[in-house]
């Protein structure tokens, strides 16, 4: 897991510079590093820019008033991410591994400007519901957003995660073992940097 993880990385990394995203986003910087763990390793992707990806109050990736704030960098970063993915599964399968299983952990942030007019939810990813495998601040914490709900930060927050879920699900193997799981923080500090969302890939041995 170890060996795949860091070939990944550093092949992640060359198509962050080869392939045109740094040419394209100057301004921000992309790292893929790997880190061995107890029963495998954890593949973590990291985009930092100016912007970030998404405006206050907003939680789609896919929505046109995202793509004009930030010229569609969460895009481009899903985009690494499905392919790192991809380079996971490519690698495990020609090893000929058979016992694995993939953990994708999705984080999603929220700052702390106030929510002076209610925000919505739209609905446009089904109801809600992190029950399990998903923290706030560090502790266990369960979601439940339904559709023309008003969202408070934690929902919000939550909200920009399940949208990078809902992006790469739609594009990534369906065989792929995948367990979702969901890091979602708040922070009293206001600024764009405290509004975005990030994936670590963690293969697992079994």
């Amino acid at each position: 897991a170890a060996m795949i993880a860091g070939t990944t990385a550093e092949e992640i990394n060359l198509v962050y510079v080869d392939d045109g995203f740094a040419g394209v986003y100057q301004d921000a910087d992309f790292d893929a590093s790997y880190t061995p763990t107890q029963n495998g390793a954890r593949l973590d992707l990291n985009w930092k820019s100016r912007k970030y990806f998404f405006p206050p109050g907003v939680y789609q990736l896919r929505r046109a008033e995202t793509y004009a704030y930030n010229n569609k960098e969460g895009i481009a970063f899903s985009e690494l991410v499905r392919q790192a993915l991809d380079s996971v599964m490519k690698k495990i399968r020609q090893a000929g591994i058979t016992r694995f299983y993939v953990q994708a952990t999705f984080s999603g942030s929220a700052d702390g400007l106030p929510i002076r007019r209610p925000i919505y939810y739209q609905g446009e990813y089904g109801p809600v519901n992190l029950a399990s495998n998903t923290t706030l601040n560090g502790s266990p914490h369960s979601f439940f957003i339904q559709k023309g709900q008003a969202v408070n930060n934690g929902e919000l927050a939550a909200l920009r995660a399940v949208s990078m879920a809902d992006f790469l699900h739609r594009y990534i193997d369906r065989d792929i073992p995948l367990e979702d799981r969901y890091e979602i923080r708040t922070s009293r500090n206001t600024g764009a940097s405290y509004r975005t969302a990030s994936v670590s890939i963690t293969i697992i041995d079994n």
